[in-house]
């Protein structure tokens, strides 16, 4: 089962997140690991982790979200 981490970071601290998140599942099986790409829509499963701005997901990932 694939898998793909996508994650937008302004400060570093979810980065952080989703590298822990990576070196904790089976490396093999993960497709994309990076910021929000219509490539990682190939997974299985997606993990996805964003900064807030104003309470909300930063645009990128909001769009991203949409698909």
């Amino acid at each position: 089962m694939s898998y793909a981490i996508v994650f937008s970071s302004k400060t570093g601290n979810t980065e952080l997140l989703a590298d822990t998140l990576h070196s904790c599942l089976p490396q093999a099986e993960c497709c994309y690991f990076g910021n929000p790409n219509p490539a990682a829509m190939e997974a299985d499963t997606l993990y996805v982790g964003f900064w807030t701005d104003k309470g909300k997901a930063d645009e990128s990932t909001s769009d991203f979200l949409k698909q």
